[in-house]
């Protein structure tokens, strides 16, 4: 009976509050709106923080390899700080001092990838070569003009990387690069650009012929990708749209079909790269698979001769580029809810000053200075919580006019457009909100709820 009896007890300190915040609704209104102010213009401003931290750098981290994957570059010299450094002698720099003198190879890229264990994918810096199609399939190009054929040179990886759908055929295998064959993948777009009227699988098979070298290059194709939900590649395939002659593609990395009949380099495995990736199967091996990576590398070609960069390193070097603005916006929003803080004060300060009459009947009654502590708490909680779930709603519409005008920018429509559509309020910013407006409520309604408690009954049975 004892919970129960308590569970009555506060039940009704709670209607004895909301009886009092009837009894003064206006000045209650006038504190719910400060509240719902306050509240809402920092909840909105939260989820614009969150949205561009962790929403857009968690986009940047799906589609960058240097922010999802470990990458591995040349070590870059710094010459300005190693020869002209305060206090350093004068000495001449010679061309050598700058160059990359290591850069990793196929067989550095095979060797980790089957044995450093956690790693999943791996993909090169993707070079780019562009040539105009001379033929296709032993014929001229279809229509006006003559298309060109843009081709990444990568490893079978990329397409799982990348997570591009596959319409027709397969991607080319690790044989292939280790061949250097001349195969290629097609993007649906350029397909129906070259073979008008054919569906994908029927492409497959087929060959491309463009420019490259003296000779030219003849590639077979193996697989049709279909538009890709990389939004990095949506937006670069959007840029091209002004060029509908250009034809995307895929080709191995190790391919140069003008060289010979496989087209490869003598030696495939000694292909060297600017940068290559390794993808870890969990964002939690990362550090296990850099110090793998690094021991590897260290190990073959000698320690700092090559950078291994960790992805959440760089990651965590991008959110801070990006924490100083949001921190602003943060304060800027803070001080708005702090305003409306020390509003509350004042007028919770004010609404106890004019029941001195009322609380000093109420203690010559036989009321408890708690009991009467706890009342005024309990107003001041009602209005916490109602001016909070307002502030809520307010947040929500705030977010809405911001997300309208961030897509109204990008013309209504393209990849940004959709990034920003998922601007939304998120419910641990709701969650924050709420505990905050509640929370700051409380706070500033302490010190009238204990001013009020403390008063003398017969000072206030006096007061006109």
């Amino acid at each position: 009976m004892t919970g129960t009896n308590r569970l009555v007890t506060w039940l009704g300190v709670l209607r004895l509050s909301a009886r009092q915040l009837q009894q003064r609704w206006l000045e209650s209104v006038l504190i719910v709106l400060g509240i719902a102010l306050g509240v809402g213009v920092l909840t909105a401003s939260q989820s614009l923080v969150t949205f561009q931290t962790t929403g857009i750098i968690g986009l940047l981290a799906q589609e960058l390899p240097e922010l999802r994957a470990v990458s591995v570059r040349p070590a870059r010299i710094d010459v300005s700080t190693k020869f002209f450094s305060e206090g350093l002698p004068a000495v001449p720099v010679t061309p050598n001092v700058s160059t990359e003198r290591v850069r990793p190879t196929l067989e550095d890229l095979l060797a980790v990838r089957e044995e450093v264990p956690g790693v999943a994918l791996v993909t090169v810096d993707a070079a780019m070569r562009i040539a105009e199609i001379v033929a296709v399939d032993g014929g001229s190009p279809p229509g006006p003009g003559r298309p060109t054929l843009q081709a990444q040179m990568v490893t079978p990886d990329e397409f799982a990387f990348r997570r591009l759908r596959f319409v027709g055929g397969a991607p080319f295998t690790w044989d292939d690069l280790l061949a250097g064959r001349a195969v290629v993948v097609l993007d649906e777009a350029g397909a129906r650009r070259l073979f008008p009227g054919l569906e994908p699988e029927a492409v497959i098979g087929l060959t491309v012929t463009d420019a490259s070298g003296t000779t030219g290059a003849r590639y077979q194709i193996v697989g049709i990708v279909a538009p890709a939900e990389d939004a990095l590649l949506q937006i670069a395939m959007q840029t091209m749209q002004a060029a509908p002659d250009l034809v995307m593609a895929y080709v191995p990395a190790t391919s140069r079909p003008w060289r010979g009949e496989t087209g490869a380099a003598p030696d495939p495995r000694q292909e060297t790269f600017d940068t290559v990736y390794f993808t870890p199967e969990d964002d939690a091996m990362t550090p296990q698979v850099v110090a793998a990576i690094e021991a590897y590398f260290g190990q073959k070609y000698g320690l700092g001769a090559l950078e291994v960069v960790n992805p959440q390193a760089q990651r965590a070097e991008l959110l801070g580029s990006l924490r100083p603005a949001m921190l602003a916006i943060l304060a800027l929003a803070g001080l708005g809810l702090l305003i409306a803080a020390v509003n509350i004060l004042n007028l919770f300060t004010a609404r106890v000053l004019r029941r001195q009459r009322l609380v000093g009947t109420s203690m010559a009654l036989g009321a408890s200075r708690r009991l009467l502590f706890w009342q005024m708490s309990g107003e001041a909680l009602l209005l916490g919580v109602s001016g909070s779930a307002l502030g809520l709603l307010l947040a929500s519409g705030l977010i809405g006019l911001l997300r309208s005008f961030l897509i109204g920018q990008q013309g209504g429509d393209g990849v940004f457009a959709e990034i920003y559509a998922g601007f939304r309020l998120g419910l641990g910013d709701a969650m924050v909100g709420l505990a905050v407006g509640i929370v700051i409520s409380l706070l500033f309604g302490i010190y009238p709820a204990l001013l009020g408690a403390r008063q003398d009954p017969a000072e206030a049975l006096r007061i006109e």
